[in-house]
């Protein structure tokens, strides 16, 4: 016992460190899971969305995702993508392509999820012709 916390040990933590289970919360709650083999920008935002409704209990399909693509100086550097549950909730995501990965949030905005994501010069590619179609409808 640690104080009046139950002690939990982690594989892989120094066994002579012990954390309380709100800390291991913190700690381990996010996981990074391996690289999908995505082969464009559809695969993702279907990855994407049904993450993000395992995640919410939401039936895939049923409730409507947006997505926004992100620029830097005008370049485009990842889409935020968000699923509009029931009752207002929203869970998003974030495809960030300087470290090629995606990150999940939760209803609460907590990160659930890193996953880094296979391909990447494909789904850039998609990404730059997305900007341009996004720009020409304006």
């Amino acid at each position: 016992m640690c104080g009046d916390h139950r002690c939990i040990q982690p594989m892989g933590i120094i066994p002579s460190l012990h954390f309380p289970p709100l800390l291991l919360h913190k700690v381990f709650l996010h996981m990074i899971t391996p690289a999908p083999k995505l082969q464009d920008l559809d695969q993702l935002r279907s990855f994407v969305n049904g993450t993000l409704c395992d995640n919410g209990q939401l039936e895939v399909g049923q409730f409507a995702m947006t997505e926004r693509l992100l620029t830097r100086a005008s370049d485009p550097c990842g889409m935020y993508f968000c699923v509009h549950g029931p009752r207002s909730v929203k869970l998003t995501a974030i495809w960030e392509t300087d470290n090629n990965r995606v990150l999940f949030y939760d209803c609460a905005g907590e990160r659930f999820l890193e996953s880094p994501v296979g391909n990447q010069t494909r789904l850039t590619e998609d990404l730059c012709k997305e900007q341009t179609r996004v720009v020409n409808a304006d």
